[in-house]
């Protein structure tokens, strides 16, 4: 799991090991994770701290009150996300240029009898070409000849 911690003045995030951290201005390390939290929450003068609530168990906010030298307060995150910033926005359109022109050119390309395998590796190269950073997670590509959809 990693939590990342964004404040108006800093960034920290808790790395899982697989993060790679950007524009990151403190990384917390899983070992004596509280002292570290509690020495941050000291050093910005944090009297409130928001947490995910629908994804947050009951026994780990127990262990956060418990722990850390703070108020803790239940935010839907996903509201919060639904206000975008101007960098956001523009990084937003962007990407969905680039979808579009990536969808675009597969549909020249599809041909009957083609792979899906075939069409995937177009669509990266394409995303790319037009571009994208990297691959963020497996395409699937997928065709269906007939479907038939059955109620339970």
């Amino acid at each position: 799991m990693t939590v990342c911690i964004k404040s108006v003045q800093k960034r920290v995030a808790i790395p899982d090991g697989k993060m790679q951290a950007k524009n990151i201005d403190d990384i917390i390390l899983m070992e004596n994770i509280y002292e570290q939290l509690n020495q941050l929450i000291k050093k910005h003068n944090i009297i409130t701290l928001g947490f995910e609530s629908e994804y947050t168990s009951y026994a780990l906010f127990t262990t956060w009150s418990e722990k850390l030298t703070v108020l803790l307060k239940a935010v839907l995150v996903n509201k919060i996300r639904m206000i975008k910033t101007k960098d956001e926005i523009k990084k937003l359109k962007q990407a969905a240029k680039i979808g579009d022109k990536t969808f675009k050119a597969i549909i020249k390309k599809v041909k009957p009898n083609m792979t899906e395998k075939r069409l995937e590796r177009i669509i990266i190269d394409n995303f790319l070409k037009f571009g994208g950073e990297k691959k963020s997670f497996d395409c699937i590509v997928s065709s269906v000849v007939r479907l038939v959809a059955k109620g339970y």
